[in-house]
């Protein structure tokens, strides 16, 4: 398979093009007619992704710290909103076996199991052995994450049991992932552990 560059090289008889000056402002670049246009060059079609919906105005209630509440919108659509304890930046959520899996935060030593169809809490982990769990997975019923300092973890999903965990070295705070049976995480020092 050939490798090909990304843009093509430019050659010493063809110098590079200059970039066009942040000073053309968009009224400008508009009002150029069709025919200055490259042969073949169409203008994207606007689009308006409010134009087969209607906009629904939702007020979300604001749960206690460490619960959740549900609400209704639109008439007949439900939700849920929680609040986890530690109050701190989350990183992404994951989802497997009806829950929704999330650390405490970045600075956290904690994590948690939300029922996906209530939002109330299933379970909680704490006082790992590390702190600032990344976003997690969700493989083969277990929830797999890596932390700020690389301690990965592996966690039962039903019960939040702690399965496994292993330090890699500092610092990462790089999401995992998990196939065939195999994690797989990535770490920047080249004294990591097996």
């Amino acid at each position: 398979m050939p490798i090909l560059p990304l843009r093509p090289p430019h050659f010493a008889s063809q110098p590079p093009r200059a970039p066009r000056p942040a000073s053309i402002s968009p009224a400008r670049s508009r009002s150029r007619s069709p025919r200055s246009r490259a042969p073949g060059h169409r203008r994207p079609a606007s689009v308006d992704l409010a134009a087969d919906r209607a906009v629904v105005r939702v007020t979300v209630p604001v749960p206690p710290p460490g619960g959740s509440v549900g609400f209704t919108f639109a008439d007949d659509h439900s939700g849920w909103v929680a609040r986890v304890p530690d109050g701190m930046q989350l990183p992404a959520v994951a989802y497997g076996a009806g829950k929704i899996y999330v650390s405490g935060g970045f600075e956290s030593v904690s994590f948690y199991a939300l029922d996906a169809e209530t939002g109330r809490f299933a379970w909680a982990t704490t006082n790992l052995e590390d702190n600032g769990p990344t976003a997690a997975i969700y493989s083969d019923d277990r929830v797999l994450f890596n932390t700020e300092s690389c301690t990965l973890f592996a966690l039962d999903a039903r019960t939040g049991r702690r399965l496994w965990f292993r330090n890699l070295g500092d610092p990462t705070l790089a999401q995992v992932t998990a196939a065939d049976g195999l994690v797989y995480a990535s770490h920047p020092a080249p004294t990591a552990r097996s």
